[in-house]
């Protein structure tokens, strides 16, 4: 399966760095035979689905998965600093993975176009994390947002919706204080209105243990499945708080579907059409 194949070096990278993950599962970027089956199961063969999901793994992946998750000396302690500097470590890895990816495929087909990518927030805060640059004439060829996810929503559908499934909608956007509304609303005018909706995308690093792999949805599609759904406001919890007393982390979340989002692949493919002469 291509996707995960793609996905696996990213994986084994940040397990060979011993990236710290904070409050990981023991599987995280262990990619094995039953990530393939579950992938195929619960992502392929459902994506683009809009009714019924259906039913989690089950079996021992699931039992460890929530023993693991909801057990009181592993419950969500938040590390807003911690969270960050993790954050900072994936986007270092992916985008210049992407970057690698690209390169090495343009190479391959015989093109001679050759990408790099920068932080296009240095400036701006409201702007997308990363832009890729088509080096020869300088053209900034797409930006994206990047996210991360590394917890599962156990409780997602007895706590915020019944039709959600753990695996399907823990994949989130920040939206819950005036202030986090508001800059998600300046990215969101910034991209309509001087970058472009179809320049712009919003890439996901899920490793659940479940399901694991980089999946992607443009701008258009995620601000129309953000109107469609209400905010979820999560209980406070250790650490949302810095020492002064100053809220550091988000509480207010809009939960997107996983099926609804776009394989690794057909990024790699869409940067490549953009990026090639």
């Amino acid at each position: 399966m291509k996707d995960i194949n793609l996905y696996k070096p990213l994986a084994e990278k940040a397990k060979k760095d011993n990236l710290e993950v904070p409050a990981a599962h023991p599987d995280v970027f262990n990619i094995t035979e039953e990530t393939f089956n579950i992938y195929s199961s619960l992502y392929l063969e459902q994506k683009g689905f809009t009714e019924e999901l259906k039913d989690k793994p089950g079996g021992k992946i699931c039992n460890d998965c929530k023993s693991f998750f909801l057990a009181e000396e592993n419950k969500k302690k938040i590390d807003k600093y911690k969270d960050v500097k993790f954050g900072n470590e994936l986007e270092r890895y992916f985008s210049s993975y992407i970057v690698a990816l690209l390169n090495r495929l343009l190479c391959t087909k015989g093109n001679s176009a050759r990408v790099r990518s920068e932080r296009a927030d240095k400036d701006n805060f409201h702007m997308p994390d990363f832009k890729i640059i088509r080096i020869q004439d300088e053209k900034v060829i797409a930006f994206f947002e990047f996210k991360s996810i590394f917890r599962p929503y156990v409780l997602i559908s007895e706590m915020v919706d019944s039709s959600y499934k753990c695996y399907s909608h823990s994949l989130t956007l920040d939206d819950g204080s005036e202030d986090e509304r508001q800059k998600l609303q300046k990215q969101k005018t910034l991209v309509e209105e001087e970058i472009g909706l179809d320049k712009v995308d919003y890439i996901y690093w899920y490793e659940m243990p479940c399901i694991k792999g980089v999946f992607w949805k443009e701008a258009q599609s995620v601000y129309t499945e953000m109107e469609g759904k209400e905010i979820y406001i999560r209980k406070e919890a250790e650490g949302d708080y810095s020492k002064s007393g100053r809220k550091i982390s988000t509480t207010g979340k809009v939960y997107l579907s996983l099926v609804r989002m776009n394989p690794l692949t057909e990024l790699i493919t869409k940067y490549y059409n953009l990026a090639k002469f």
